[in-house]
């Protein structure tokens, strides 16, 4: 079971509540807390009034299992702490190489990509705050269009439903499906997160977390960095 941490909630009407996107109406959703006890729909909505995170289990039937953990403040103040010791392991390393293919089947090669801005989205398909972002994130791809900026959005979802989601949500980057290797490989266990990656593969912007300031961020980035 993968600890996931989602940043920036929001929940909408006690008839549906959305954190990762999910529905407390969805029958092939088991909620339980920490002690893997299962919840009932007023429980996960008394813990998503406060800060929390969701681990989530798929089972061999399809359902899965999505473990609700109140977060408190010293876990809070922990996992800032993690979040700043995440941002120092890979801000001005070389980002770790990759061989992609896209959602299309197109074969996306990092060393070919040398002498190129990249930019790096890592997203899921059910990341409430992800989708939030996505609108913003288009306008930056047409902002560098014929520009030497490549963005590519890696996501630990199956082809299969990440090609779902995209036939609903617009999203202009190059989209990387079934990437968890990656993802696990550079420690990415927030969403969203976003690297900005120099012309010589070094990783000079770190954003974790959904913010409204996020494509400012990216853009100043870009262009401090020689176009």
């Amino acid at each position: 079971m993968k600890r996931i941490i989602v940043l920036s909630i929001t929940v909408l009407t006690s008839m549906f509540a959305f954190s990762q996107g999910f529905s407390l109406d969805d029958s092939t959703i088991v909620f339980r807390d920490k002690t893997g006890t299962l919840m009932n729909k007023e429980q996960v909505l008394s813990i998503m009034k406060g800060k929390f995170s969701v681990s989530t289990q798929n089972l061999p039937d399809g359902k899965k299992v999505l473990t609700i953990i109140p977060l408190s403040e010293t876990e809070m103040d922990q996992s800032k702490k993690e979040k700043e010791v995440f941002i120092k392991s890979l801000l001005d390393k070389k980002l770790a190489g990759f061989s992609f293919h896209d959602i299309n089947g197109n074969l996306l090669d990092g060393d070919k990509l040398r002498g190129k801005i990249v930019v790096l989205n890592f997203w899921f398909t059910a990341c409430k705050p992800c989708i939030m972002e996505m609108p913003a994130l288009n306008k930056l791809v047409s902002t560098y269009k014929g520009k030497s900026v490549v963005f590519i959005a890696p996501t630990f979802d199956r082809t299969q439903l990440t090609k779902q989601f995209l036939t609903k949500r617009q999203f202009d980057y190059i989209i990387i499906p079934e990437a968890r290797s990656y993802m696990d490989s550079l420690n990415v266990t927030i969403f969203p997160t976003h690297l900005v990656v120099d012309r010589n593969g070094i990783i000079r912007k770190v954003i974790v977390g959904y913010s409204e300031e996020v494509t400012k961020e990216i853009a100043e980035m870009i262009n401090k960095i020689d176009l």
